[in-house]
């Protein structure tokens, strides 16, 4: 349990983060659009096919040298489209390193969005 405490901000005794005034507003978001399915999204029996040959030539992760799972976009396919079914596009990973690389290109995006509101 979190201890009580008297706030600097209102002098109302209460939890540490617990404070109306310190709260930020939540923003309003509206109705949330459902993710389309894997294969509007690009990944269908070509894809399939393209991902098992790959594995099969390329059994162990990229990064770590685990046994991959997963078959990775060097470039995203959102950036390249025409990247999708690439051999020289594609990286085989395991799922740790397929997440770290997903996280940090959302941290590079995020950095990218961040410099061009300057």
């Amino acid at each position: 349990m979190r201890e009580l405490v008297k706030c600097t901000a209102c002098g109302q005794v209460h939890r540490i983060g617990q404070c109306k005034l310190t709260q930020k507003p939540k923003k309003a978001r509206g109705p949330k659009k459902p993710r389309p399915t894997a294969t509007q999204r690009g990944y269908d029996a070509d894809w399939l096919d393209l991902q098992r040959r790959f594995i099969k030539q390329n059994p162990r992760c990229a990064y770590c040298g685990q046994k991959a799972e997963l078959v990775h976009h060097r470039i995203p396919v959102r950036q390249w489209p025409a990247g999708r079914l690439r051999w020289d596009n594609l990286i085989s990973v395991c799922r740790k390193c397929h997440g770290k690389a997903h996280r940090k290109t959302a941290t590079r995006t995020l950095a990218t969005n961040m410099a061009g509101r300057l």
